[in-house]
């Protein structure tokens, strides 16, 4: 065998194993380079409608656009749909909302609930395959809101939690095993709301917080170690009294423990959520006399305003989405060995 002989089939099997081995460029670009996009309800025209800004606060778009209320938007875990609740039915005249979903750029409004209480605070599990709510179903037995769960298309809807306390914003564990959600059932003064996780079939509650101050709006970290929620614990809460201040940001570890205050603002930090990489966490505020929407580093550092209208804008949530340019497929990629 001559020398160029060798060296050409020599190469030719180097090509195959580094190939074989290869991530498309779309891959790549999938993680350098992201986009982020934070949904919020604002009634800047007005009424309650669903809107998206990038994560510098720019590019402001309105998706829903409808005369009625549109709140409680919730990303897709891929980040092509929204789902959110809605009283586009006509529910406003009843005091009841639906469950609805709607592609990223509000196109394609879908119905997924019918059921003549109401739902609303919806949730995506993980793997994009179902939906938990809020609903309180007195005709069917219901004391108070509880937990459901339904299909992502609006089957099989059924009871994950049935308690006389009010039971509400469920939040999926990043890897759909468990639900975390805020419950007033250990209640031992009034508005006394804890954190509490559950199995995903609704089995083995368990209170996390314990607090006689208020603990609300649960929201897990991605890489499921950590719980973002926001809460009043600075106070009198003795003897009924509700002398509390203001609500702040806190984390704590997924069973409880290691809490650990974020924001210290004499306003309200509400409605936490994290963003896809858990770098950073957006909320709402009313430190400039209405409500914003702020993010600040997950260690409650470097805290930026994002929206600034006298209108006021809350319940952000945040998803990535990949760039245009992201979309071209090439041979040329990175190793996976690189990622080991």
């Amino acid at each position: 065998m001559n020398a160029s002989r060798f060296a050409s089939i020599t190469f030719g099997m180097v090509l195959v194993a580094l190939l074989s081995d290869v991530i498309p460029l779309t891959h790549l670009y999938a993680q350098v380079r992201p986009k982020m996009q934070i949904a919020f309800v604002s009634n800047r025209e007005g009424n309650s409608e669903i809107y998206v800004i990038d994560g510098d606060g720019k590019n402001l778009r309105n998706l829903t656009n409808n005369p009625d209320t549109d709140r409680d938007p919730a990303w897709s875990p891929d980040g092509r749909e929204i789902v959110f609740s809605s009283f586009r039915h006509g529910g406003i005249g009843h005091g009841h909302s639906a469950i609805y979903v709607m592609g990223a750029d509000g196109k394609n409004v879908r119905r997924l609930t019918y059921n003549p209480e109401g739902a609303g605070q919806p949730a995506w599990s993980p793997d994009n395959r179902q939906i938990t709510f809020s609903s309180y179903r007195y005709h069917a037995g219901d004391s108070g809101p509880q937990i459901y769960v339904m299909q992502a298309d609006g089957a099989n809807v059924h009871r994950l939690t049935d308690h006389s306390a009010l039971d509400y914003h469920s939040a999926w564990s990043p890897e759909g095993r468990r639900i975390a959600f805020q419950s007033d059932r250990n209640r031992l003064v009034w508005l006394d709301d804890d954190i509490y996780v559950m199995e995903a079939n609704g089995k083995n509650i368990r209170n996390l917080t314990e607090h006689p101050g208020r603990d609300r709006h649960p929201m897990w970290s991605p890489n499921g170690r950590r719980i973002v929620f926001a809460s009043i614990r600075v106070g009198n809460f003795g003897g009924g009294n509700f002398d509390a201040g203001n609500y702040d940001i806190y984390t704590m570890n997924a069973d409880g423990k290691n809490i650990r205050r974020l924001t210290k603002d004499l306003n309200d930090e509400i409605l936490p959520a994290w963003s896809p990489n858990g770098q950073k966490i957006v909320f709402s505020s009313n430190r400039e006399g209405n409500y914003d929407i702020y993010m600040m580093n997950a260690n409650g550092t470097n805290i930026r305003q994002l929206t600034n209208h006298p209108a006021d804008d809350w319940q952000p949530t945040v998803t990535f989405s990949v760039s245009p340019v992201g979309k071209r497929t090439t041979v040329w990629g990175r190793l996976k060995q690189a990622e080991k």
